[in-house]
């Protein structure tokens, strides 16, 4: 019996130190576990209050009031900006910043905001946006805090660059390709991303069709079509593509007012002495009609590359075109009154044709690099140039025939279709009033047109979540 007393003592103290042990474990694992809603209750908080701060910036430039051909929200961002909490920061001029605190939860949730445009004296020029929010942990001992720093672009209202394939009919895309950048098409949208070989092809952006969206990635992107390719859908609503013909119109027969007086335009007419087309208004020497035959106004290749005449400097007018377009002309203007069939060079310059546009062969279709009035590159937040100034308008479709990896800088405006031949890459934009059809692949990457441009009302482009929030309020640092 003594011997049986003993162990059940024994048993007795394994079963209180088992039970004090589960009770530690459990305390344990219940202070691990507040603390982790605690950080995470912190970190969504920081993150309430970075949003606290775009939605300061998003209200600020939304609120602009743009009136046509007047001044764009970067040229007057102070006045845009001018109520209390705002002032001018110290990172340089243009650059505005603003503070604040939110409350709710029982937290101090404080945030700093700053934005700058992308380049200034660019019609199209984005707003870079830095918000950091902030929670401290309450210890007035401490200089502990969670802090969670968020990227936006914001689109001002006004005009804003075409820099996508938009068609208002069909695309058919097949081949090896590359897509960077939007692709809509009003129609049905056949897209074919393979993998060839051992060469992946990755996209970015989004692929819509108010159709039937087609798009086809290789078995190893299966879930992956919003991160490393592009995000697809069908049904969409249709977006209005710019009639081409307008522009043509202005540079020939001019834009008349109620009355029918000449109020912009119309450079172009028939020449009655010598045959064919000419300029007929000396103040538009940025136009110039290419040789053709007299009768149907075609053109062929002058066997020289269509560039700025030397010493050329073009006085940059505006163009409000009734059909949602905005052409800022920099270019000096090559027309043809008929189509054009050539393997010329074209090269910061604009070519328009009254009819079809055939480029031939391994011709360079190139954009000068744009300058500020001092001469500097025009670059963006991140320091890439801004925009191609090539472009090509064709009252009827755009055909390319170029060779194997033919680069080509330009933004192709067409009333008809938009096709490209054989495997090469285009950087700029594609806006068809018919299809787009590539037939062999294509690399496509979009840039800002520099002269044409779409209304916008303003929206909020992108949002990102920057991985270092930093250690301080002051976000001048961040702004380029």
């Amino acid at each position: 019996m003594k011997t049986q007393k003993g162990i059940a003592l024994i048993v007795s103290m394994v079963v209180l130190l088992v039970a004090a042990l589960f009770g530690v474990s459990s305390f344990q694992s219940a202070q691990l576990e507040e603390r982790m809603a605690g950080n995470h209750r912190f970190s969504v908080s920081a993150l309430q209050a970075a949003e606290a701060g775009v939605n300061d910036m998003l209200d600020a430039v939304l609120a602009f009031n743009y009136v046509a051909g007047g001044a764009t929200f970067c040229d007057s961002i102070g006045s845009a900006l001018s109520v209390d909490d705002w002032s001018e920061s110290p990172s340089g001029s243009g650059a505005y910043a603003t503070a604040g605190e939110i409350s709710g939860g029982g937290l101090t949730k404080t945030y700093s905001a700053i934005m700058k445009c992308q380049s200034a004296g660019v019609d199209s020029a984005h707003v870079i946006g830095y918000s950091r929010g902030v929670v401290p942990d309450g210890d007035p001992d401490s200089d502990y805090e969670t802090a969670r720093l968020v990227k936006v672009e914001i689109v001002p209202p006004g005009y804003d660059a075409f820099k996508s394939m938009l068609a208002d009919g069909n695309i058919d895309i097949q081949g090896n390709s590359v897509i960077n950048g939007d692709v809509h098409s009003n129609g049905d949208l056949s897209l074919a991303i393979r993998t060839q070989g051992n060469i992946k092809v990755e996209s970015s952006g989004s692929v819509t069709a108010s159709g039937t969206a087609d798009f086809e990635v290789p078995a190893a992107a299966d879930g992956e079509d919003c991160t490393t390719y592009v995000c697809t859908a069908s049904g969409v609503p249709e977006i209005p593509v710019p009639d081409a013909q307008s522009y043509i119109d202005y540079i020939t027969d001019g834009a008349f007012d109620d009355a029918g007086e000449l109020i912009g335009g119309g450079f172009i007419e028939v020449d009655d002495v010598n045959g064919g087309w000419k300029v007929v208004d000396s103040a538009a020497g940025a136009i110039e009609v290419l040789p053709h035959d007299p009768v149907t106004g075609d053109c062929s290749s002058t066997g020289s590359p269509l560039v700025k005449p030397d010493g050329f400097v073009a006085d940059e007018y505006q163009i409000e075109l009734d059909n949602n377009v905005k052409i800022i002309n920099k270019n000096y203007i090559y027309y043809c009154p008929g189509n054009l069939d050539t393997g010329d060079d074209f090269v910061g310059v604009t070519v328009m044709a009254a009819g079809n546009i055939t480029h031939r062969g391994s011709a360079t279709v190139a954009a000068e690099a744009l300058v500020d009035a001092d001469g500097n590159p025009i670059v963006d937040a991140d320091g890439n140039p801004i925009g191609v100034d090539t472009l090509v308008v064709s009252g009827g479709a755009i055909e390319l025939n170029g060779a194997t990896d033919t680069e080509t800088y330009a933004a192709f405006w067409s009333v008809g279709d938009f096709t490209q031949n054989g495997n090469s890459a285009i950087y700029g934009s594609i806006v068809a009033g018919g299809s787009i059809v590539n037939n062999g692949g294509i690399e496509f990457s979009s840039v800002d047109s520099s002269t044409l441009y779409q209304p916008v009302s303003g929206r909020l482009e992108g949002w990102a979540e920057l991985e270092d929030p930093g250690d301080t309020s002051d976000l001048a640092g961040f702004v380029n």
